[in-house]
């Protein structure tokens, strides 16, 4: 039962991402779209908070993983389970409002998309999620899942400098790169 407890930082994590996002993030984007206004908005202003997000999950990976020996005392784990709640809702809330902004009409079809690939990684990592942390031990297997965050943190970076430029090759986007 004690176990479950750990869960807890990946709550208050999450918690935290809304408290920011709402006091932060959601005014910036509002002081943003006042300015542009009569324009809408630039669809990769939604992206700030996933910036933000992805070098978290970078860091919560890797510091998850290496301080999970039972000699390092169990709280700082469960800090870094926090920063993966913070970065995990984030990047969600990031992505589905840029999904929503870039493909305007088409974003039903656009977020079934998102969630299908959402739900196949999620169906699929666990058959072997077990195995993998089974043979690399905690640590390394964490730190597998650090270096794909690494790997993919840049991701919306390179959305933000480029998005205009896709959206205007894409005849599904009616925001065509402004």
């Amino acid at each position: 039962m004690s176990n479950g407890l750990a869960f807890l930082g990946f709550f208050g994590g999450g918690l935290s991402c809304v408290i920011f996002f709402l006091t932060v993030i959601e005014p910036r984007y509002q002081r943003h779209a006042a300015n542009h206004a009569p324009s809408p908005p630039k669809p990769e202003k939604r992206l700030e908070i996933c910036v933000l997000s992805g070098w978290s999950m970078v860091v919560a990976m890797f510091w998850f993983g290496w301080t999970s020996y039972p000699s390092i005392h169990w709280i700082s784990p469960v800090l870094a389970g926090a920063l993966l709640g913070f970065a995990v809702l984030g990047m969600f809330v990031s992505i589905l409002n840029y999904i929503i902004d870039v493909y305007l009409w088409a974003a039903a079809s656009a977020l079934a998309g998102a969630t299908v690939t959402r739900s196949l990684f999620g169906a699929a990592f666990p058959l072997f999620a077990v195995q993998m942390y089974q043979k690399l031990g905690t640590q390394w297997a964490s730190s597998l899942l650090g270096f794909l965050a690494l790997l993919m943190a840049p991701i919306p970076m390179i959305l933000m400098r480029y998005g205009p430029a896709l959206r205007k090759r894409s005849r599904y986007s009616p925001n065509k790169g402004h």
